[in-house]
């Protein structure tokens, strides 16, 4: 499973104005590993679609 987040409010959260986009892979439920390098800036307002159509080029939804 991928997933990109961004939830500056929670204690575990990310804010990626800060951060930079990322995402993280988990196998059986567990995290294993981020990615940082491969995405480019990406204004909040609009990484949600950006993470979207990255997750169906990449065949990761």
């Amino acid at each position: 499973m991928a997933r990109f987040d961004h939830d500056p409010q929670s204690p575990y959260g990310h804010d990626i104005e800060e951060e930079g986009l990322h995402m993280d892979l988990y196998k059986q439920g567990q995290k294993y590993r981020i990615v940082r390098s491969k995405f480019p800036y990406v204004p909040v307002n609009h990484a949600p679609r950006y993470c979207i159509e990255y997750s169906k080029q990449n065949a990761l939804g």
